[in-house]
């Protein structure tokens, strides 16, 4: 009998190397030995090395195979009713038509086969895109025989197409170009597009639960003024078509858009179409009610805008913004002198209120901090009470709360609302910017006004160093990966009232004794840009899509002090580094973070 052996089995060694590979080896498909400090590959290239701590997912991203199939489908459906219609018009002769109309249909056949992006005019000199028959169908901007918009590059380029389209489309050019691209009228007595042609963008189920779950998965953290169930009841509720409600949803749709990377091809769609119902309603409903979700939709609009379209188009949609919300006393939702359901609100109608009111004063605050602008909605003036606490919100459960004066004068006996929290530290940085500002309006009249002006910093310092210490015992009380973002963020507002502290101090000469003199708030400011440069460092754990998308803002205003400072203390000038290289990141999906670079002379 033959004599058996124990079998052995051969360890055979890995040609991978543990660990990760580096973003730059990643990024170019290039094998990583995975050394550190610098692997062989970048060291080579002489760049920096980044290693990697979390594995990306292999795969198709969730719901973008959905997406593509009810995009076939939905383009397939356009294609037959344009061949239809194509049929019909044929058989019933071409004697009657407009001149007009045909050389319109012959530049858009020119449009179709010319690239997007490599024509600003047609052969016949004018805009391509352009709408001929109505009613007008906003799915006519990437269906046959239009050029299909599909982004085929990174999220720079995709933004970049953003811009382009709109650009061609002359959406906010002179006036007299409007008539020949979107439905928005430039003679009021003219015929055809007129603003009651704007229709909602046509979509399939599975595209509306997509948007709306992208939108309450990534936008609503930031801007939470919804209450979900209300929001889903009246969106299923049969025959619900009110034009501020579908404005409100195609203004959601248009953020949810820009936060993933299955709809960037109808984001331009989306937001031309929210801009015209916009502007339908401010020119057919003066005198009326105001909406209230013409509100929102603004405020969701100005945020997409000044990160996307440029600072200065989010700065205007923001201000019509401000004023509506003055104009239904936004500000006083809790006066006592008024009754509380005069208006017929419940209760989670009227805590919705109260968080577009706060999500206003908050867009308000961070546009003046980025170009030193005095602020429009007046702190003095609210008589509306903090937001109540997201969970109790959603569940319906309403809870008193208290005012913004009373939480500033007295720290509250409980925790603060991420959102509370936010609007409180946003609020010591307006404090800090309007002082600023009022401080140089002092120095030119002199005497008691500059007296005036370091009483007021004396308070302000003391309350600002006793709200840091305060929250420094708090800090860690986290719950999920969006609270957590959200409280990142606002630690670093927090930091950045503490460099505005010490841009808006009084001159040498009447520095207060009560804060430490120069150097003792000197000595701070420079320890808060040292402590924003290691939060800086957080950012990498989250997602950019958990990322609050006027981060930018802060990291500007942290790089232009520390920019200062380079001279005195030589860690500012690795704090700059590492700001600027945070800022070069957010550009590609960022055009804030782009003006940023900008204004600090980088460029893009």
């Amino acid at each position: 009998m033959a004599e058996q052996h124990p079998t052995t089995t051969k360890k055979t060694q890995s040609r991978q190397q543990p660990g990760l590979a580096c973003e730059g080896c990643r990024t170019r498909k290039m094998r990583c030995d995975r050394q550190e400090p610098t692997c062989n590959n970048c060291k080579d290239l002489n760049i920096v090395c980044k290693p990697n701590a979390v594995r990306q997912p292999r795969g198709p991203k969730k719901g973008q195979l959905r997406a593509l199939q009810s995009r076939i489908l939905l383009l397939e459906q356009q294609l037959g009713d344009a061949n239809t219609n194509q049929d019909t018009s044929n058989s019933s002769g071409e004697s009657d038509q407009d001149p007009s109309l045909d050389t319109s249909r012959k530049s858009s056949t020119a449009v179709s086969e010319i690239s997007l992006q490599e024509c600003d005019t047609l052969p016949d000199g004018s805009a391509p895109l352009i709408f001929s028959d109505p009613p007008f169908d906003p799915m006519m901007l990437f269906s046959p025989p239009y050029p299909l918009m599909t982004y085929t590059g990174d999220m720079q380029d995709a933004m970049d197409m953003d811009m382009d389209a709109l650009s061609k489309m002359n959406l906010f050019t002179s006036m007299d170009t409007f008539s020949n691209t979107l439905p928005i009228e430039n003679n009021f007595n003219g015929p055809s597009f007129g603003l009651d042609n704007v229709q909602a963008v046509p979509l399939t189920e599975f595209q509306r639960a997509d948007l709306n779950h992208l939108y309450f998965d990534r936008v609503h953290s930031f801007v939470p003024f919804l209450h979900r169930r209300r929001y889903f009841k009246r969106e299923a509720a049969s025959g619900n078509s009110s034009a501020p409600f579908t404005t409100l949803q195609h203004a959601m749709w248009t953020m949810a858009a820009s936060m993933g990377s299955q709809f960037l091809d109808v984001r331009a769609t989306f937001y031309a179409t929210t801009r015209s119902m916009l502007e339908r309603w401010e020119l057919e409903t003066l005198g009326e009610a105001i909406s209230i979700e013409y509100v929102q939709a603004l405020i969701l609009l100005a945020i997409y805008e000044t990160t996307h379209v440029s600072y200065q188009r989010g700065s205007m949609s923001a201000s019509r913004c401000f004023r509506l919300v003055q104009l239904l006393k936004l500000h006083k939702i809790d006066d006592p002198n008024s009754t509380p359901d005069e208006q017929g609100h419940c209760e989670i109608e009227r805590e919705e209120r109260r968080r577009v009111f706060w999500a206003a004063y908050m867009l308000d605050r961070f546009l003046s901090l980025f170009n030193q602008s005095p602020m429009t909605v007046s702190e003095q003036m609210i008589l509306t009470r903090l937001p109540m606490p997201e969970s109790p919100f959603q569940c319906s459960h309403p809870l008193r709360t208290d005012f913004l004066a009373q939480v500033i004068s007295s720290p509250p006996d409980h925790d603060l609302s991420p959102f509370s929290e936010t609007i409180f530290w946003v609020t010591i940085a307006g404090r800090c910017l309007a002082h600023q500002q009022e401080s140089a309006i002092d120095l030119v009249h002199g005497g008691c006004q500059i007296e005036d002006s370091v009483a007021r910093y004396n308070a302000l310092s003391a309350m600002l160093l006793q709200k840091l210490e305060n929250a420094s015992t708090t800090a860690g009380r986290m719950v999920d990966d969006s609270s957590e973002a959200l409280q990142l963020f606002t630690n670093m507002v927090s930091q950045t009232a503490l460099m505005l502290l010490f841009t808006a101090m009084p001159a040498h000469d009447v520095v207060p004794t009560a804060s430490g003199g120069f150097h003792g708030v000197h000595v701070r400011a420079l320890a808060a840009s040292q402590t924003f440069a290691g939060l800086l460092q957080r950012l990498s754990e989250f997602s950019s899509f958990k990322i609050q998308p006027l981060t930018p803002i802060l990291l500007y205003y942290c790089a232009v002090f520390s920019k200062a400072h380079q001279d005195i203390d030589v860690r500012a000038r690795h704090q700059y580094e590492i700001i600027v290289n945070k800022l070069k990141d957010f550009a590609a999906a960022n055009k804030l973070a782009q003006e940023c670079l900008t204004c600090l002379g980088m460029g893009r």
